[in-house]
């Protein structure tokens, strides 16, 4: 038990914190950037946000700095636009596909079926999406029928 605690007790430390829990319980955290890398990914979320600043509506620009906090690992981050992007385009699928994917990362596969769901009715590749969240819930029947509709572009 104590040996499971101390990369949870150093990423405290620091000043990390977990991205979502894996099925077994432990803490997943977004993956390390060489220096190059997040100089870029910071660079683009840079830019991302601006262009979101300036039409915080768009889905283009929602979907763009989503993508962007998703480069740095930071899946929670990206949740919370595409909720808000929802809010202000509530018929957009693509933010519903989107999130849902995003919710399959942070295992939250209740709520990632909801939102797949919504997607697929007007985007056949989130059948594919839909059918992963259904199968990892253990709606096996659902997922085959999901996954016999798939369409991957």
């Amino acid at each position: 038990m104590c040996v499971l605690l101390i990369p949870v007790l150093a990423a405290l430390l620091l000043g990390q914190q977990p991205e979502t829990l894996s099925l077994l319980g432990e803490p997943l955290y977004a993956r390390k950037l060489p220096k190059g890398e997040r100089a870029a990914a910071e660079a683009a979320l840079a830019r991302a946000h601006a262009a979101y600043a300036n039409k915080p509506t768009g889905p283009a620009e929602i979907l763009a700095l989503q993508q962007a906090h998703l480069a740095l690992g930071h899946i929670g981050d990206a949740l919370i636009v595409l909720t808000h992007g929802i809010e202000a385009n509530p018929e957009e699928s693509a933010l519903y596909l989107e999130r849902g994917r995003g919710y399959l990362a942070i295992r939250k596969f209740d709520a990632a079926q909801r939102d797949l769901s919504i997607a697929a009715a007007k985007l056949p590749l989130a059948r594919c999406a839909l059918g992963l969240a259904q199968y990892l819930s253990g709606d096996y029947a659902r997922a085959r029928t999901s996954y016999a509709d798939c369409r991957e572009p």
